[in-house]
């Protein structure tokens, strides 16, 4: 990968487009259910952006937090939140992002890489080797 490949991995470069906000940032009935467990306003968006942004960029960010506004209104809409500002106070405490961290994943099936590396290696290699053109 080149550095400016590196630099974009795993982080927000610009706003989702409309598709991206479709396709990563729509709500299911699933994830509304678990927003709803949440009782503050700056939790449930927290939550639900979470959600969305492990499901787009395939990890969860170091600080949840820091999302295109775009995403954030877009989430803070289909959960009725009026003012999306809110999702300032979720980074005030580390503890509740961990816990809902902890929680996607258990829900959701996440594992973080070191944990599951091979396995997908195993999977990669019987890829290749199911291809034409062998392990190229």
């Amino acid at each position: 990968m080149s550095d400016a490949q590196v630099a974009r991995y795993g982080r927000f470069v610009g706003d989702p487009s409309a598709i991206e906000l479709e396709r990563f940032f729509r709500l299911d009935e699933r994830a509304l259910r678990l927003v709803a467990a949440k009782r503050r306003d700056h939790n449930r968006l927290g939550f639900a952006v979470q959600w969305d942004t492990v499901r787009m960029l395939g990890r969860f960010l170091p600080e949840p937090v820091e999302v295109p506004p775009s995403a954030v209104t877009f989430v803070a809409e289909q959960l009725g939140i009026a003012d999306c500002s809110c999702i300032g106070e979720y980074a005030d405490r580390l503890p509740t992002q961990h816990e809902h961290a902890r929680e996607l994943r258990r829900e959701c099936g996440f594992r973080e890489f070191d944990g599951a590396e091979e396995e997908l290696r195993a999977f990669v290699a019987a890829r290749v080797w199911a291809c034409e053109d062998g392990p190229r």
